[in-house]
């Protein structure tokens, strides 16, 4: 049974299941935070917005450029290495955030 058969979705989040590997609830944690902060925050951003833009026409003039068949392969890698990284910066992120809070609660 993969991580993923393992968590049961909800309208407000996800729900554990009880039995499910811990990293399992965390990766599936990290990657529902990280997907929504980037779709409502990033998108608030008029740089992203432009970088979006730019990235979006430069697509279009390399899927032309290199077919459809490369580049959706790279696309997919380059999708997954950003899940990736996303999920290591947000887990770092968190980290960072309990070991301030214990700081300062020490204090």
């Amino acid at each position: 049974m993969n991580a993923a058969s393992e968590l049961k979705d909800t309208s407000r989040g996800f729900l554990p299941d009880l039995g499910a590997p811990m990293e399992a609830v965390v990766t599936q944690f990290v990657n529902e935070r990280a997907g929504e902060i980037a779709g409502r925050e990033a998108t608030k951003d008029p740089k992203f917005r432009e970088v979006q833009a730019r990235t979006s026409e430069l697509s279009k003039k390399v899927l032309s450029a290199v077919g459809k068949e490369l580049y959706f392969e790279f696309e997919k890698s380059s999708a997954y290495e950003r899940v990736l990284l996303e999920n290591h910066v947000y887990r770092q992120g968190f980290m960072d955030g309990m070991k301030f809070v214990m700081a300062m609660s020490a204090e």
